[in-house]
């Protein structure tokens, strides 16, 4: 009995390797890799009822063709569509733009293609969409959004996560842009060799008077760093025998953040919610240093601070942070009361309110199969906000890397069911939606505690 059970356990393990071993084969041969020709597909689905051979990639040589892959799931790639499309018309003469909606079985077929279609108007979308179930995995595409850019010879140039008008038009002209490259699945990645048990390495110091055993250094990310890497500024960190703070990999509001609170961002549950904003008030600052990526790079930076006195406080290390921050960039930062963009969640029809008052069933909160509303049931207006059921409606209305918080103006008293028929993407549909429930979002300035930063002359 024993004998047969190895038997049959090795026959699986080996019939296992055989099958990883002729899909890394297989992936190896069909996904396109920069510099060579992309293999052919033929694609058959635009999403008609009736399906049949709509044309193939080879059909467009002589342009240059852009493959974005896509999932009814992928908040950044719903977000891109009016962009692409504004692609697919400025380029038109010379670029084929395709939208190709992956779907993994027939059942979100129809889900895959109503992300398009319940925004066709609203975005005025004309670019070609296909939608497919086989290509991603013939190309070993392991994520989206994945975005193949290929040459009028049909060679791949590019494989990235977005594009814009910018970096196609370098192409275009034979130049080489810089862009956020994606990868196949099986395809190794750009490994770190960051030693999290030793400090940044010692370069670029910031020059300052030094005493025994001090560093302070600041300089701009690069891929050998590891990506929002904090230790020392909410706990006392030491390596050998020295206080040791590092924020490695993180913009600039990030970092600022960081040094007034410990802390790079707050939830809804925050205390801070409410008592200091997430945003950054600027006043004649150069704006670019403050976005997460600026010409299509990480716009981050990495900090490290080593002192030999342990009896600092996590107070006195924050405020090294901040001030080689105002030194290297020539700012002054300050916390102080100003007049900000906040959001007000209000009752604009008492009966439309009264008649949202829960039936009682089991709290539920989900998106629906689309994302193309929301339902909550049985929940309180706080948590609701604490959920952070508007937090794709209300994202990017500010700007760096926040969203504005909450007021609850309300008054609601029970919990109430809720349903919203709307694209969570868009503020304004959002907001009309609340509107058919007697509710408003309502966007108005508020005087809140606020990270100030203002230019000093060099």
């Amino acid at each position: 009995m024993g004998n047969k059970y190895c038997y049959a356990s090795l026959i699986i393990l080996i019939n296992l390797v055989f099958f990883q071993e002729c899909r890394s084969q297989t992936a190896d041969k069909n996904y396109p890799r920069v510099g060579r020709e992309i293999s052919d597909y033929t694609f058959s689905d635009n999403g008609d009822s009736k399906v049949g051979n709509i044309f193939s990639i080879s059909d467009y040589r002589g342009k240059w063709v852009i493959l974005d892959f896509w999932t009814k799931e992928c908040v950044n790639c719903i977000k891109s569509f009016p962009k692409m499309n504004s692609l697919s018309k400025n380029f038109e003469n010379e670029v084929k733009v395709i939208m190709v909606g992956h779907y993994s079985t027939k059942k979100y077929r129809a889900q895959t293609i109503e992300q398009i279609e319940s925004r066709r108007e609203k975005y005025d979308l004309n670019f070609t969409v296909v939608y497919d179930s086989l290509l991603l995995n013939q190309y070993d595409i392991g994520s989206v959004p994945h975005i193949l850019l290929v040459n009028p010879d049909g060679v791949l140039v590019a494989k990235m996560l977005s594009i814009d008008s910018a970096q196609l038009s370098a192409f275009i002209k034979g130049k080489r842009p810089a862009y956020l490259p994606t990868y196949a699945s099986h395809e190794p990645r750009p490994v770190s060799s960051y030693d999290y048990n030793k400090l940044l390495p010692d370069k670029n110091d910031i020059d300052r008077a030094s005493a025994p055993f001090f560093r302070a250094l600041f300089v701009s990310w690069d891929s050998t760093q590891p990506i929002s890497f904090v230790r020392g500024f909410d706990v006392v960190s030491e390596v050998n025998n020295m206080i040791n703070a590092e924020a490695i990999g993180l913009p600039l509001p990030y970092l600022l953040r960081l040094g007034y609170t410990g802390k790079t961002f707050w939830s809804t549950q925050d205390e801070l919610y409410y008592s200091l904003y997430q945003g950054l008030v600027l006043r004649s600052v150069d704006s670019t240093l403050f976005e997460s990526y600026h010409n299509n790079k990480r716009n981050a930076f990495s900090y490290s601070l080593t002192l030999p006195d342990n009896k600092l406080n996590i107070m006195e290390i924050r405020g090294f942070l901040l001030a080689d921050i105002e030194r290297f960039f020539h700012i002054k930062t300050r916390l102080g009361l100003s007049l900000v963009p906040v959001l007000e969640l209000r009752v604009i029809d008492s009966v439309k309110v009264a008649a949202l008052k829960t039936k009682g069933e089991k709290p539920l909160f989900e998106r629906n199969s689309y994302g193309l509303g929301l339902i909550c049931r049985n929940m309180s207006i706080s948590q609701m906000i604490e959920g952070n059921i508007f937090s794709q409606t209300i994202t990017r209305i500010i700007k760096f890397n926040s969203s504005p918080p909450i007021y609850d103006l309300t008054n609601i008293g029970y919990n109430i069911d809720l349903k919203l028929n709307a694209d969570p993407y868009d503020f304004a549909e959002t907001n009309r939606a609340l509107k058919t429930n007697g509710l408003e979002l309502k966007l108005v300035d508020r005087e809140m505690n606020c990270i100030i930063i203002e230019q000093v002359k060099k």
